[in-house]
């Protein structure tokens, strides 16, 4: 599992609350259904109750949290939102919803002394949340990167033409994993240019487009050398695929039409590999 991996921050308030108030009922029902830490011996009125209120306590730190905490607070200290940070923030709710139920219990005529009832709701609100928490964000992050698949690649739907096939003097595959899990095998001569784009890679070939999940400098690492350089940060192109520098070489169009930036740190390098 990637904890790097991104992972959708911003929800709409509608499904904050829809979110929330799912939540809440979980919990309830769990209480009321399951009956557990003692709760087998309340009759049913007082086991209604105390669903009841733990599932509203509940569905009420979930949304204030997620409306004041992740859609206000964290946006700005955070500018992407990661797999990791959505766990250490549900981590945070369940501890905020513990403390939450410590207080009502404590309040609603108990005897037990704080701390230690604090301790003990602390425990079983991360327990048994951290089960529910796992699944649910495992979930919307393989729905969240399966329609970003589908995004990126519906915007390359038509392949790239070339006017004649180039043949390359390095005839080689790359064998690359996708987000899906999928292998896919790349012909080396056919790769028009790479572009990273946050944590994934695009591959422009002359036979369409695909998404994989590889660093840039990795990818350069695998590669001749004398047949692809790399022009940006971002951008490594094939050399049989080039057609010229601008005037200003900031830009190097490629076969398919594209014309590619070239960093002012790397307009050296390039016209002087352009013209081996």
């Amino acid at each position: 599992m990637d904890f790097g991996s991104p992972y959708p921050r911003s929800i709409s308030v509608r499904k904050s609350v829809s979110q929330s108030l799912t939540y809440g009922t979980i919990v309830g029902l769990f209480l009321i259904v399951l009956r557990p830490f003692d709760l087998d011996q309340l009759s049913f009125k007082p086991l209604l109750r105390i669903g009841i209120i733990y599932g509203a306590l509940t569905t009420s730190v979930i949304l204030g949290s997620h409306l004041f905490f992740k859609r206000f607070l964290f946006k700005k200290w955070f500018a992407k939102w990661t797999l990791r940070h959505e766990f250490t923030y549900h981590f945070f709710v369940l501890v905020l919803i513990g403390f939450a139920n410590a207080i009502f219990s404590y309040l609603d005529k108990t005897d037990a002394p704080f701390l230690p009832l604090l301790g003990k709701l602390l425990f079983n609100t991360i327990s048994i949340g951290l089960v529910l928490i796992t699944i649910l964000t495992l979930f919307i992050r393989k729905r969240y990167l399966e329609q970003h698949i589908r995004t990126l690649e519906n915007n390359h739907l038509t392949p790239p033409t070339v006017p004649n096939k180039i043949q390359s003097d390095y005839p080689q595959d790359l064998l690359l994993k996708d987000l899906k899990g999928n292998t896919a095998k790349v012909a080396v001569e056919n790769i028009i240019y790479f572009e990273s784009a946050d944590h994934y890679l695009k591959i422009y070939t002359t036979e369409g487009f695909f998404l994989l999940r590889q660093s840039l400098q990795k990818t350069l690492q695998e590669l001749d050398q004398q047949q692809f350089i790399q022009t940006h940060r971002s951008i490594i192109v094939n050399r049989e695929h080039t057609q010229g520098l601008s005037a200003d070489g900031s830009q190097l169009k490629l076969s398919n039409n594209i014309e590619v930036r070239v960093s002012r740190r790397n307009r050296p390098l390039v016209k002087a590999w352009l013209n081996q």
